[in-house]
């Protein structure tokens, strides 16, 4: 399901933007299809709930105003770094009969034997895959189970991902995605004993000086 975002027109230089900004208002770029670029402002607690619904790779409908909405994928969003709520973002309008090139976010499930069982760690190297095909058939993510990751020894890699027919994968097949490590076991290194110096008993004390004595007299 494509889902529906609102947004207005917004004039540049924005006046009071901050103002508009504490009113829940987040500005925004909207480009592409050979179209002048035009300034919007978003609601923010709005869009915040599209973009965490759609990511990067889902089709959105851009209403403006009473006519027809504008197909557009998120390009970019810029977040504040001590509220972590989106600032600006950048939405790309795309034609329906034209090819585009995005990458797709992977969503980890199931449990590896290896790490579950043998005690080891998952190591992701790569969350989303480049890949090329029709808007129409883009999808938000795509599950990849690492029940397969048995041992140390197994790998998943870009070959062993199953993408519908429509989508073309243009990341390296033999790329690896994720495999199970081994706990690194830390090895504390034993000093040497250090040399101890014996302290004789009274007897052996007392027997030193009479050997000591009779060594003098001769």
């Amino acid at each position: 399901m494509i889902e529906n975002l609102k947004a207005e027109i917004r004039t540049v230089p924005t006046p009071a933007l901050n103002k508009a900004k504490k009113l829940g208002k987040v500005p925004a770029e909207l480009y592409g299809n050979k179209q002048q670029n035009q300034h919007l402002f978003l609601n923010q607690v709005e869009f915040e709930k599209i973009y965490r619904s759609a990511g990067e790779s889902s089709l959105i409908d851009l209403n403006l105003g009473s006519g027809q909405p504008f197909k557009v994928l998120v390009q970019q969003v810029d977040h504040d770094p001590i509220s972590g709520h989106v600032i600006h973002a950048d939405l790309l309008q795309v034609r329906m009969d034209q090819t585009l090139e995005v990458k797709i976010q992977l969503v980890f499930i199931g449990e590896s034997k290896a790490v579950k069982e043998l005690g080891g760690t998952l190591v992701k190297s790569l969350e989303e895959v480049e890949v090329s095909c029709l808007p129409g058939d883009l999808i938000s993510h795509l599950d990849v189970d690492i029940s397969s990751l048995n041992t140390f020894e197994d790998a998943i890699r870009v070959s062993d991902l199953h993408f519908p027919s429509t989508i073309k994968v243009l990341t390296e097949p033999e790329t690896t995605i994720a495999i199970a490590q081994p706990q690194k076991v830390e090895v504390v290194e034993e000093k040497p004993a250090e040399d101890v110096v014996a302290i004789p008993t009274e007897a052996e004390a007392k027997e030193a000086e009479n050997k000591t004595n009779e060594e003098t007299k001769e």
